[in-house]
């Protein structure tokens, strides 16, 4: 970030500075203003060459659009969703609104709370719906690019990226969502 915006970095007195030194993400862990996080990465056994489908910096509508509509890819988001303990809160990054709808639907279906946040939603819902979720009477509030800078969510249990990316900015906003601390 630092050579991106041509700016000096900074680095905060930290106690024990040899320890921290090499990660000093530790130190924010450690005091609770940063959460642990545990990535898990699901494949499904099916190579995609993405090369052909870069959009200005990012994986193409046209890509995430195939993906939403990816039956099996589907499938097997839905059956991970269902294994996760009732009760906790999913922040969901989706590959398009309709995708965002459609995982929303399935899982209301079944009794999981959900809601859907897109651009199109007017701000009193929006505000109503995170409310719900950061309450905990959400359990998984699904979005396309909109909760991904100016929202936290502390309590989150869990974000799960359906929505492949290769911007490392955004990849860091959207995980960036759960993992502050208390």
């Amino acid at each position: 970030m630092v050579n991106q915006f041509e700016a000096f970095l900074i680095h905060p007195e930290l106690p024990d500075m040899r320890r921290y030194q090499q990660n000093p993400l530790l130190y924010f862990r450690e005091e609770g203003y940063l959460a642990e996080p545990i990535f898990l990465l699901h494949e499904n056994g099916e190579g995609i060459e993405v090369a052909d489908y870069i959009d200005h910096d990012d994986l193409s509508n046209e890509f995430l659009y195939e993906l939403a509509n990816n039956e099996k890819r589907n499938f097997q988001i839905i059956e991970y969703m269902r294994s996760i303990p009732s009760g906790g809160s999913s922040l969901v990054y989706s590959c398009t609104v309709e995708h965002a709808k459609f995982l929303a639907m399935m899982m209301n279906s079944i009794g999981r709370k959900s809601a859907v946040i897109s651009a199109d939603t007017p701000k009193p819902i929006r505000r109503i719906h995170i409310a719900a979720f950061k309450k905990g009477d959400i359990e998984f509030l699904f979005n396309y690019g909109v909760l991904t800078t100016g929202f936290d969510a502390p309590k989150t249990d869990h974000i799960l990226i359906c929505r492949p990316t290769s911007s490392s900015i955004l990849y860091e906003q959207m995980v960036g969502r759960g993992l502050r601390g208390e």
